[in-house]
């Protein structure tokens, strides 16, 4: 979801971008993700209700490890007043 309502409990974030290796992971503002690979076009990763229990937005990009180092542009999490 690109929104959700807060205190709404775990979901799942699907992130889009060019080739994913085996060694990406994604983050959600400065806290890093359990991340699934689902295809080489495309990570999933929990996000904890921990840490969405606020109203605001998020930003979420995918982190790429070693051995191709870098970040992807950020998409945003917005997450909203129940």
């Amino acid at each position: 979801p690109e929104a959700i309502v807060e205190s709404s409990g775990d979901i799942t974030k699907r992130v889009k971008c060019g080739e994913i290796q085996n060694t990406n992971t994604n983050k959600l503002g400065n806290t890093l993700l359990e991340t699934e690979r689902v295809s080489s076009s495309e990570v999933r990763a929990t996000v904890p209700a921990r840490l969405v229990q606020n109203v605001g937005t998020y930003p979420v990009r995918v982190i790429h490890r070693n051995p191709g180092w870098g970040k992807t542009n950020v998409v945003y999490l917005i997450v909203k007043f129940q």
